[in-house]
């Protein structure tokens, strides 16, 4: 999955996950990996577009914070949406 592509990076940024049952069923988010989001996420971003590689594939997105650490951070909503559209099972 080709998942982080936004205005704000000039070049693209990706990483591959293997999507769980509990991803497709709505009970886990989509974390970004530690060095990801503080390389390459403003604080202040709240928005980004994922992008399913080789495809036109593309969902807008929500970005959240967690409570306790601004580095760790994640996809809230639409990320589901994405993982429909796609038609992403898990594996």
């Amino acid at each position: 999955m080709n998942l982080i592509q936004d205005d704000g990076i000039e070049l693209e940024r990706y990483w591959e996950i293997n999507i769980s049952q509990q991803h497709v069923d709505q009970r886990a988010f989509l974390h970004f990996p530690t060095i990801i989001s503080k390389a390459f996420l403003t604080p202040q971003q709240r928005r980004i577009s994922m992008v399913l590689q080789n495809t036109n594939i593309s969902v807008d997105c929500e970005i959240r914070m967690a409570a306790r650490n601004q580095h760790e951070r994640y996809i809230s909503v639409g990320f589901n949406t994405f993982l429909n559209v796609a038609n992403i099972q898990p594996g």
